[in-house]
């Protein structure tokens, strides 16, 4: 599987934000933290879930915790996505 990039992790983030909400996910957002984006804890967690169906990398719930900014889910992702 390719790596997974910031470009596909925006459209899932966009995905993700809720109706009406649009969180600024353009230049450079990859080290804000979700709470700093406007995404709660119901929007991280829906982002997992969307990976997880989508690319089949498992999230734990401990996983979900951590992913406190963007990178840190790219770096999860493309960490099981070489293991």
């Amino acid at each position: 599987m390719a790596e997974f990039d910031t470009p596909r992790l925006r459209a899932m983030m966009k995905d993700c934000a809720g109706p009406g909400e649009h969180p600024e996910l353009e230049g450079e957002f990859i080290d804000t933290t979700y709470e700093d984006l406007g995404f709660d804890s119901l929007a991280v967690l829906e982002l997992a879930t969307l990976i997880q169906q989508d690319l089949g990398v498992p999230f734990p719930d401990d996983a979900v915790a951590e992913m406190v900014t963007p990178r840190n889910v790219l770096d999860y992702v493309n960490q099981q996505i070489a293991a």
